[in-house]
């Protein structure tokens, strides 16, 4: 049969991988099974000879660390990061305090939770209170709301979690969808789902590169006003977000980051900075000067000079090449086509 490994045998990980099968296959049984209890014996030894705490969360196994982990879930916890937030309160009963909320602990087969309960909050409000327990690595999300007294009652289920970076990478539905959910919004994968008014997960726009389409959806019966403040809302947060936004309708966006350079030749902001007052384009290979790129106006007399252009720079590989001659065999891909650039 022959060898199918999916993985590299000789490097640090694949040596842990094999040393793993050799030390079970060790403590085979006669008729080549495997006793239960040894393996997880030899699993625990060998999670914690490579460094990993048994009793620990599953989030240390990831390749970057959390931005922040939450502590406990309990009502105590929660009031008090809430308590410490001007425009909440949980002392005593609302009479009219739209930051009045409660903390209940509960639990279901899974998991324990504690749920907050807004008895006059705003939609505003109860986002902004959501958006808090996030920064702290809580996952919280808003509930279908009760009614009592013909008012809404609205509350907010608030479990541990862990808040991990955004990559480096991330595109445009990655960052839109990161900035409204550090802005306490609710998303949705379809109208079933949505038990309160909620936006849809961003999706790039075939005809607009670099822009995305956001909707705002609820289940029938919410109210179309109710959609329409989440949408506002939703518009506002992603423009103070230095996004730009253009209005499709009453309830749908476009949305797109604003850029400090983009590809002359074909709209990507995909912009590599390679020799001195020189880049290039990632998506298409064209290269252009800083000053056809530039579309901000940062620095309009100097546009090599746009901070955000500059801090990019900052990153870009060492000049090595004093002079690149644009017709050299020799020049490398990347300077090529930047006409008696120098560094």
């Amino acid at each position: 049969m022959p060898n199918t490994l999916e993985y590299d045998p000789a490097n640090l990980e694949g040596r842990a991988i094999g040393r793993l099968f050799r030390l079970v296959k060790d403590n085979e049984d006669a008729d080549g099974s495997w006793d239960g209890g040894d393996v997880v014996e030899l699993l625990n030894g060998w999670f914690t000879g490579l460094g990993l705490n048994i009793n620990g969360p599953a989030h240390q196994a990831g390749p970057v660390k959390p931005t922040a982990i939450s502590p406990d879930a309990t009502a105590e916890e929660i009031t008090q990061i809430l308590m410490r937030q001007p425009g909440f309160t949980a002392n005593g009963y609302p009479t009219g305090h739209p930051g009045f909320f409660y903390a209940q602990e509960d639990s279901d087969d899974e998991t324990d939770f504690t749920v907050l309960t807004f008895p006059t909050a705003t939609p505003a409000l109860v986002r902004a209170a959501i958006a808090e327990l996030r920064h702290h690595g809580y996952a919280a999300s808003e509930q279908a709301p009760a009614t009592a007294g013909g008012r809404a009652v609205r509350t907010v289920r608030v479990q541990g979690d862990v808040l991990l970076p955004l990559p480096a990478a991330a595109g445009p539905v990655e960052r839109a969808t990161r900035t409204l959910y550090d802005a306490g919004f609710t998303q949705a994968t379809s109208q079933a789902t949505a038990v309160v008014p909620a936006h849809t997960t961003p999706s790039l726009i075939s005809w607009r590169p670099d822009w995305v389409q956001i909707d705002v959806i609820s289940q029938r019966g919410l109210g179309r006003d109710a959609r329409e403040e989440v949408s506002r809302a939703v518009a506002d947060t992603l423009v103070q977000n230095g996004w730009a936004v253009e209005i499709r309708g009453t309830e749908s966006l476009h949305a797109s980051v604003l850029t400090h350079a983009k590809c002359s030749a074909c709209g990507s902001s995909n912009i590599r900075y390679t020799v001195r007052l020189w880049a290039k384009c990632d998506a298409c290979g064209k290269g252009q000067s800083w000053s056809e790129a530039l579309t901000c106006q940062c620095a309009p007399a100097v546009p090599s000079e746009c901070p955000t252009v500059q801090a990019q720079w900052s990153d870009a590989p060492t000049e090595t090449t004093h002079r690149v001659d644009p017709d050299s065999e020799t020049a490398s891909d990347d300077r090529r086509d930047s006409p008696g650039m120098s560094s």
